[in-house]
């Protein structure tokens, strides 16, 4: 009675045509003739992780059949398209202009996402062995199928109990001495299905040297400035949202006070219980990054 077998069947799939349509003389320019080309894109994918039923918590117990080890469900499948155009121009002999735009639509849970995004880039070579080079434009992506389908998963973590806290005297930021400044609780997150896409701007510009026709050295600066990003709600934020809300001090809470309040639940003497922290469209982030590369040619004749 003390040993058995667990079975967990997961899968995924996904399912793409692609179609190019391409022309690299679409007309001449100074600098030489500017191509074309056209993308369309059609597919599915889907995603089922089926965990063995007795892992599976039970929301009266929250608990599972296995003492100490629980896990989550979660299954969905999703159709898209999408359809791309690209045109570059050598305008005259030093600089090349390349401008695309692309048009996603996703097919999630009876809902459509879609988005349009562009892009503008720019070569300009001054002379044969220097090269500056730079891109801005816009990027989508649509919530991944976890963070849309995903179960019912739990956790035990602690917690400061700030509308408890209050009563006492204790304002976040100071509640030390707080008697409920570190509350145990046990948590619940789950996917979402009306996650709005992931957007951001996006632009970056770098140098490529080439001294050489062996060596060559690039330097890039990039910088994406990313909106809606898919996050759970931190225990923290859900606590200090509901201190605002029931006491309705100075404060923004993370969502609606109806979605707070019922987030967060206690006993009937006012203990912290547990608390329901779903993935939502919380986060955004201003990412910088450089990148240096060092390239070096080596002839070794036969061999390659």
């Amino acid at each position: 009675s003390f040993t058995g077998f667990i079975d967990t069947d997961s899968r995924t799939w996904d399912n793409l045509a692609h179609l190019q349509l391409t022309n690299t003389s679409l007309f001449s320019l100074p600098g030489g003739d500017a191509g074309f080309a056209v993308v369309g894109e059609v597919g599915n994918e889907g995603w089922d992780y089926s965990p063995d039923p007795r892992l599976i918590e039970d929301p009266d117990t929250l608990s599972s059949e296995v003492w100490g080890l629980t896990s989550v469900s979660g299954a969905g499948r999703r159709s898209r398209y999408a359809l791309t155009a690209e045109l570059r121009m050598p305008v005259f002999e030093p600089l090349t202009i390349s401008a695309s735009a692309r048009y996603d639509s996703f097919d999630i849970a009876d809902d459509t996402v879609s988005k349009p995004t562009w892009s503008l880039g720019l070569e300009y070579r001054p002379f044969e062995s220097l090269l500056v080079r730079g891109k801005l434009g816009t990027a989508f992506r649509a919530p991944s199928l976890a963070d849309t389908f995903q179960g019912l998963s739990g956790y035990y973590s602690f917690a400061t109990d700030y509308y408890r806290c209050a009563e006492e005297g204790f304002l976040p930021g100071n509640t030390e001495d707080c008697t409920y400044d570190d509350e145990q609780f046990f948590g619940q997150s789950a996917g979402n299905r009306d996650l709005e896409p992931i957007e951001a701007d996006v632009w970056n510009a770098g140098v490529v040297w080439s001294p050489t026709p062996a060596l060559s050295l690039a330097v890039d600066y990039f910088s994406w400035q990313i909106e809606n990003e898919v996050d759970s709600i931190s225990a923290n934020d859900l606590m200090r949202s509901e201190y605002y809300c029931r006491t309705g001090a100075a404060g923004t809470p993370i969502t609606s006070c109806d979605n707070v309040l019922s987030w967060v639940r206690r006993s009937a003497s006012g203990e912290l219980e547990s608390l329901y922290t779903p993935k939502v469209n919380i986060a955004k982030q201003n990412l910088e990054l450089v990148t240096a590369s060092l390239n070096y040619l080596v002839d070794v004749g036969n061999f390659g």
